[in-house]
């Protein structure tokens, strides 16, 4: 096949080369990266969910559809929390030393607002205010 000779004296357009197209609202971020934080935020959403019946409902209610008690099912939130915090840690998304300041570092900024609980951030823990 012959090819087409070039118009002599004109111009010829030339195509843009291809760019990858980036979503501005991703942020750069890894498919990896996205997927683990969607994971973290839903199942923090989940341990609101599960505080919050507990404030609505108390403790030891329970929806009448499951065997598990309020109290249960924030437990359980709580830890799916933790599993994801870790799995970010691991996929390099989170670094630990962040986490365990983070963790550490609650338990002094904390104690200025609580009017029911004892913080003792050296030992790391937490009573309840004895009544007087």
């Amino acid at each position: 096949m012959r090819r087409a000779s070039k118009p002599s004296g004109a111009m010829v357009a030339r195509r843009a080369p291809k760019r990858r197209r980036r979503l501005p609202y991703f942020a750069r971020l890894a498919a990896h990266e996205l997927e683990i934080l969607a994971c973290l935020f839903e199942e923090c959403g989940e341990v609101c969910q599960a505080a919050s019946k507990i404030i609505r409902h108390g403790m030891s209610s329970r929806h009448p559809n499951k065997t598990n008690d309020n109290r249960t099912e924030l437990g359980v939130e709580v830890g799916q929390v933790a599993a994801i915090s870790q799995m970010a840690i691991q996929l390099g998304v989170l670094r630990e030393r962040d986490v365990e300041r983070g963790r550490t570092g609650k338990w002094v900024t904390i104690a200025p607002y609580l009017h029911h609980i004892v913080v003792d951030d050296n030992k790391q823990t937490a009573r309840r205010k004895s009544r007087v």
